[in-house]
């Protein structure tokens, strides 16, 4: 099923808009979509302020120990790794749900979990893709060459997810699909994220003086829960625009083929 471009090309407000009303009239679906990815948020942070407490973080006055900076280095690591992964997670199941949105059909649970499943492998070989550019963030001098790859290979998994091929091809597409756009897709998810991260720093904020790590943890994972699928599916907005004003087609995730059994060997009588 494919969709004929629209006229002009979305604006923020027309791609946040569509998003927003994709997520609000299937809110349980996309919450179910993103479960996973806000487990793994709540159990990253459970392991990081475990950490942090053996470590003796929590209470540093002047310099780090030894360990303290192993355990240090440890969290930023684990932080930055979970974060692709639930990336990752989030959006390899709401792709499909907000691209059958798009092309009004209805999101589904089982397609887009089965899709998901099935790009699984292919989606986290793109997130070491996007784990070897970020190291790049660590030079301040190649801080601009990672911005420009990673928002250059920002559709892999679009790509992948749509055009069933491997994650090789699927980052090349991505390249090519955000060539001549660059500095637009870049400002536009730019915004999205930072409309994104908006309910998990106020909820950071509001639970900053409870004495409960449990109570913290769990409104600010309720809080990622809730902004999760709102952030997958303006990407996935953005994507189907970008495509469409290149001149190629948005096409969606079929549903899985029923298997007829063959009558025509069964025993005459």
């Amino acid at each position: 099923m494919t969709a004929a471009p629209p006229r002009g090309a979305m604006s923020l407000p027309d791609i946040v808009s569509t998003a927003f009303g994709i997520v609000a009239r299937n809110p349980g679906r996309f919450l179910i979509l993103t479960l996973p990815s806000a487990l793994l948020l709540c159990g990253t942070s459970a392991l990081t302020t475990l950490i942090s407490e053996r470590a003796g973080l929590s209470s540093v006055k002047d310099t780090l120990t030894a360990a303290q900076s192993q355990a240090a280095v440890a969290i930023l690591g684990i932080s930055a790794v979970a974060g692709l992964v639930e990336l990752v997670l989030s959006e390899l199941g709401v792709i499909p749900a907000t691209l059958a949105a798009l092309l009004g059909r209805k999101p589904s649970v089982a397609i887009s979990f089965r899709t998901a499943i099935r790009n699984l492998k292919g989606g986290l070989l793109v997130f070491v893709a996007w784990a070897a550019v970020g190291l790049l963030v660590g030079s301040v001098v190649l801080l601009p060459l990672a911005i420009w790859i990673g928002i250059r290979w920002s559709f892999a998994l679009h790509e992948m997810t749509t055009q069933q091929i491997g994650p090789r091809q699927a980052l090349r597409q991505s390249w090519v699909l955000v060539g001549g756009t660059w500095w637009r897709v870049f400002l536009i998810e730019l915004a999205i994220g930072f409309l994104a991260s908006l309910p998990v720093v106020l909820a950071g904020r509001a639970v900053n003086s409870t004495s409960s790590d449990a109570l913290a943890l769990a409104v600010v994972t309720l809080a990622y829960w809730i902004a999760a699928p709102f952030l997958a599916a303006s990407i996935t907005v953005l994507y189907a625009d970008v495509k469409l004003r290149k001149g190629e087609r948005l096409q969606q995730i079929e549903r899985r083929p029923v298997t007829v059994p063959n009558n025509d060997t069964e025993d005459e009588e």
